[in-house]
């Protein structure tokens, strides 16, 4: 007789169902009990929406991993040619189960009942694979969980603890509530591919349930100990966070290294507990696509591994929400995600330093050659040439097939857009692009062509021992504009602002100005628009804007 194991959820769950059973059931039960509170009390600090799984501590099953050539490749099933389809056979009643928690997680949660809890399927069925062990729960946070499509993990080590399915522990279909694409996970995951950061492998797939096509998923690859060994070889021991959250080596229990992390004990020893060349290279990468849920941004949804010798790895995760999700303008160095902890400590110790601050930018230009607009638009062409007959027979998606096409034009477009801006930026903070220095009288100007924020011209205007030109009067004015215009048509940064106090303009070393040139019913953009301009299409009078926004500037040298 074989004997299937009970996860200690699902055994939550079902002990109320127990009925009629011997005296030496009872002594096994009482055995089960004390081991499910127990398993249930070590996760309580981790939110309703962690997608964990308890088996990560074990190490079983076979390693066929080539440590000469990491990270190995992905899985057969992730490959970027096929459109994979998976069917699964499940009961009625456990069907109905998992049901009943997707449509009620809320209230299950409040009385402190598991909500993800796995159920057995009969058949799990990829080509002429058949595994009659696999089971089936469901995953994501409950609280974006979309009407009609609930989302799906299944295991293949439940039963059988070396339980494998093309090298694989599970498997996650991922059904976004905020990506009508089915590709920005997809996209992220290739593009921290071509740029070498340790990250889950990724492609659509349609799933079948008891005969029926259920819809169209993002197939996402699991972050556990079969992706440490992929990406690690035999250097996969070490502690994996899911944010802080042990995910390994749980039984030990040691957070020793997390604790020293969170610490931000300074950049000595960040360098020395944190590869922080991946790190930066990784933040880059966040940084750029954008990452809306990441460490950049202070979201949570991320990954940590302590590897033996070189110390913390970052590994993105949930990159669907990314790319035009965030402005097109976000900054990469500040921009961080009003629903999330605040912009990390760690990132702000490591760039202050003048020395890391050169790295990383270092790092987001390595970061913006791996961000190929050609390649990425490629990618997009391609893919949703393979998935769209999908997205068509999906019974049910969230939105339209208009709406996804009109997405998937504005994902293009974004790509695009993205890319110029940050080589923009890249451009500012390092002080590149070409200019011209004009002579008045016996003061130099640095007329520089390269567009960027206010904040930024001023910088690198300061680093040359200068400021922001602000003419004094109306000949230093039209010197300037004629100047300026006849490099680019294009109004052009000074120093003036009101940033200090709104309606106060000053210089920008905040003595207050009497020489104010304003065009014809400027400036009118109250606490919105706190930076002058020299405006092209008022003859170099004077028009205020949003300090972010990017325009060439007129230096005054020393």
């Amino acid at each position: 007789m074989t004997i299937k194991k009970i996860s200690s959820e699902r055994f939550c769950t079902k002990a109320n169902e127990m009925r009629l059973i011997t005296a030496s059931i009872i002594f096994i039960l009482s055995l089960l009990l004390a081991i499910t509170f127990s398993a249930c009390s070590s996760t309580d600090n981790k939110p309703s929406d962690d997608d964990s799984d308890d088996d990560t501590d074990d190490d079983t099953g076979d390693d066929d991993n080539d440590d000469d050539n990491l990270p190995n490749p992905c899985a057969d099933i992730y490959a970027q040619d096929i459109l994979p389809t998976f069917e699964v056979e499940i009961a009625p009643e456990e069907w109905d189960e998992i049901v009943y928690e997707y449509e009620h997680w809320q209230e299950l949660n409040d009385q402190g009942l598991p909500i993800k809890v796995y159920h057995p399927l009969i058949s799990f069925r990829y080509k002429d694979e058949v595994i009659n062990d696999a089971m089936i729960r469901l995953r994501g946070s409950p609280d974006m969980w979309i009407v009609p499509k609930m989302q799906f993990k299944i295991s293949f080590n439940e039963i059988d603890a070396n339980g494998r399915f093309h090298g694989l522990r599970k498997i996650n279909f991922d059904a976004s509530a905020v990506d009508s694409t089915i590709l920005r996970e997809r996209l992220g995951s290739s593009y921290f591919q071509d740029l070498g950061i340790p990250v889950s492998c990724a492609n659509n797939a349609k799933l079948v349930i008891n005969g029926e096509y259920y819809g169209l998923y993002t197939n996402i690859e699991n972050v556990d100990k079969e992706f440490l060994k992929r990406n690690f070889g035999k250097d996969h021991e070490g502690n994996l966070y899911k944010y802080i959250w042990l995910e390994t080596n749980e039984d030990a229990g040691d957070t020793s290294d997390m604790d020293a992390f969170m610490s931000n004990p300074g950049i000595d020893i960040l360098d020395d507990i944190v590869d922080l060349d991946e790190a930066i290279l990784e933040w880059a990468g966040e940084a750029v696509i954008p990452h809306d849920d990441g460490f950049f941004v202070g979201g949570i949804n991320y990954y940590m591994y302590d590897h033996p010798k070189r110390g913390f790895i970052f590994i993105p995760w949930d990159i669907d929400y990314a790319f035009e999700i965030a402005p097109v303008n976000a900054d990469l160095i500040t921009y961080e995600v009003d629903f999330g902890i605040g912009k990390p400590p760690q990132f702000t110790t490591v760039i202050s330093d003048p020395e890391w601050y050169q790295k990383y930018l270092n790092a987001v230009a390595t970061a913006l050659s791996a961000y190929d607009v050609e390649t990425l638009q490629n990618r997009i062409d391609q893919w949703e040439e393979q998935i769209i007959d999908a997205i068509e027979e999906d019974p049910n998606k969230h939105f339209t097939t208009e709406d996804h096409i009109n997405q998937v034009a504005a994902l293009r477009q974004y790509i695009e857009d993205r890319h110029y801006f940050v080589a923009l930026w890249l451009n500012c903070k390092r002080g590149e692009g070409e200019h011209e220095i004009v002579n008045y009288g016996d003061q130099q100007y640095y007329l520089w062509y390269t567009q960027c924020s206010w904040p930024d011209a001023e910088d690198f205007c300061e680093s040359m021992g200068g400021t922001l030109a602000v003419p004094a009067d109306e000949a230093e004015q039209t010197f300037l504009a004629t100047e300026a215009f006849g490099l680019i048509a294009n109004s052009w940064w000074i120093g003036a602002n009101d940033i200090a106090q709104e309606g106060t303009w000053v210089d920008p070393v905040g003595v207050a100005l009497s020489y104010l040139p304003w065009a014809p019913d400027q400036p009118n953009g109250g606490e919105q628009q706190n930076c002058a301009v020299l405006d092209q299409q008022s003859a170099g009078l004077w028009n205020d804007k949003d300090c972010q926004e990017v325009y060439p500037s007129v230096c005054k040298l020393p």
